[in-house]
């Protein structure tokens, strides 16, 4: 965060104390004190895990692909599969990549290799609500 210049070391610093402290990821705290807006937040966790970034926004979801994920499930994991890349790879919108059991979980399920991309939880969300 601080090394893309969306936030200052103390304010980081600040927010990790206090998610230690009331149990609530950093992230959700930056963006709780407008630090982060939803978008930023998402980058950096991208950058993070190495992988990409969609805005839900823009991107056209594939509704055959978010159908092979039970509501329910994507609920839980706070994921969506957004497309079919080629017959064994599913590209999922997720809030957190780095949850391997929800990847793992996400693939025996929907019998694809899951590539896990990061989207803010609010598109997340709102996209849930609509399947």
């Amino acid at each position: 965060m601080v090394d893309l210049g969306y936030a200052t070391r103390e304010s980081v610093e600040a927010a990790i104390a206090e998610s230690r402290a009331n149990g609530r990821r950093t992230g959700e705290v930056l963006v709780e004190r407008g630090v982060l807006t939803p978008d930023q937040l998402s980058r950096v966790v991208a950058e993070r895990f190495g992988v990409d970034q969609i805005d839900l926004g823009v991107f056209k979801v594939d509704m055959a692909a978010a159908n092979l994920l039970p509501s329910s499930s994507a609920k839980r994991y706070g994921a969506v599969p957004v497309k079919v890349i080629d017959d064994r790879t599913l590209l999922v919108a997720m809030i957190d990549p780095g949850n391997v059991l929800a990847v793992d979980d996400i693939s025996l399920m929907s019998g694809y290799e899951v590539r896990p991309a990061v989207a803010p939880e609010q598109d997340i969300a709102a996209l849930i609500q609509r399947l």
